[in-house]
């Protein structure tokens, strides 16, 4: 691609966090956890692990099929093919959760399911982008501004359903505020179009015999990748460790809303301003922490994101007023699209050239493998003990354990395959 062909793409790349990024926000972590707990599962005790399995089922199917997803686009040239059927699977899914009534809360575990299948399943396809758009020493800033741009999204998305919400999940609003996965489902549709007419289509990375069809290829690649990871000292350290911590980040993204409602008792009003707030801060935090990466250090600052996650989930657990939560959530959202952004251009770096989507297929078989367990884990652990407060410990030692992995990461410039490196 010429200049102007690249800055194009880059910006139909990035527009695809933007009409992305409400689908997490408002129907994984904001709304709609409150709204199946209190509508769909009408207050039954076990509402935490049922929504957590929900989470933790879509994220094992996306766990399962990522690999060999990602081994198929690679060899096909389809990864935009995929994106856009995912991408639409998911808008389609979450349309229909304004379908169940209140009470059929089956209906609306398998529909979320099949939404956050679509909306994940994407994710690894889209990232294979960012190592075709950005060379080494600008991955960092790239990702940060494209998570920046998803986090500015939120405020206009709230606008959209706020007027849907604001009345409450009570039986006088529920029925208006069922109305707002209809709204989230055009939000992705509407503003996915900028991205699939502005990115290119990718050719096959890499030739095959005519004898063998492109499946049993990709099964064949997807078996010398695993074994070919191992050898790749940086790669064997990073992800293990991402697997550790995208638990945990996972299980705050899951369970922020429903913490801040039962735990300390927040209203909806109160949790959508939270998450209003946590998405203009997390903006910022991401686009800085992009720049000092390319500056500093990938994995330094990838640290400094982990060390600050420790103080996090110390502060929730002891947070006894809405105040100092309010305190705890602005350094979270300072560090939860950095972590993020820069989990994604370190695997860019590390990923061998050709092998793009096979690559960020493994991250996210670590990222999603550990996402089964995190939700569950947290809804398991505060329906065992009663206590939200000890699953968000158990949440610190998810992180603590990703720092400890991190560390064998070395430090130093390392050149892989593809002679990208890392710092």
């Amino acid at each position: 691609m010429n200049k102007s062909e690249t800055k194009r793409a880059r910006i139909g790349w990035a527009m695809y966090d933007f009409a992305n990024s409400p689908f997490p926000s408002l129907m994984i972590t904001a709304f709609y956890p409150l709204y199946f707990k209190h509508v769909m599962a009408q207050g039954r005790s076990d509402g935490d692990l049922l929504w957590g399995s929900a989470v933790s089922l879509s994220m094992a199917v996306v766990f399962i099929l990522s690999p060999l997803g990602g081994a198929l686009a690679d060899i096909s040239g389809g990864k935009k093919l995929f994106m856009q059927i995912l991408t639409w699977m998911c808008a389609a899914a979450t349309a229909a959760l304004v379908l169940p009534g209140p009470g059929a809360v089956w209906a609306a575990f398998a529909l979320i399911v099949a939404a956050n299948v679509g909306a994940e399943g994407a994710l690894p396809f889209y990232n294979a982008y960012l190592p075709l758009l950005a060379d080494r020493k600008s991955m960092g800033r790239l990702s940060g501004d494209a998570w920046a741009l998803g986090y500015l999204s939120f405020p206009l998305a709230l606008a959209c359903i706020y007027p849907l919400a604001s009345g409450g999940l009570g039986p006088d609003n529920a029925s208006k505020a069922g109305l707002v996965p209809l709204v989230v489902a055009a939000w992705i549709l509407v503003f996915s179009i900028p991205t699939f007419v502005l990115l290119p289509s990718c050719r096959s990375g890499r030739s095959r015999e005519k004898d063998k069809s492109v499946l049993s290829v990709a099964f064949s690649r997807l078996v010398l990748t695993i074994k070919n990871i191992r050898t790749n000292r940086a790669l064997w350290g990073f992800l293990p460790s991402y697997f550790f911590f995208t638990n945990a980040v996972s299980a705050v993204i899951t369970f922020t809303a429903i913490f801040a409602s039962d735990t300390l008792g927040f209203t909806l009003k109160e949790n959508l301003l939270l998450l209003l707030v946590m998405n203009i801060v997390a903006a910022p935090g991401a686009f800085v922490f992009g720049r000092a990466a390319d500056r500093f250090g990938l994995v330094k600052m990838l640290f400094v994101c982990l060390f600050l996650w420790l103080a996090v989930c110390a502060g929730a657990a002891m947070a006894d007023t809405k105040l100092f939560f309010w305190i705890v959530a602005f350094v979270a959202s300072l560090i939860l699209g950095a972590t993020q952004a820069l989990s994604r251009a370190l695997m860019g770096k590390l990923s061998p050239g050709g092998r793009e989507t096979e690559m960020f297929g493994f991250m996210t078989f670590a990222g999603k493998g550990s996402s089964i367990l995190g939700p569950v884990t947290f809804g398991a652990v505060s329906t065992l003990f009663s206590s939200q407060r000890a699953a968000v410990l158990i949440t610190g030692v998810f992180f603590l354990a990703g720092i400890v992995l991190l560390k064998r990461v070395n430090l130093n410039t390392e050149t892989n395959s593809s002679g990208r490196g890392t710092r």
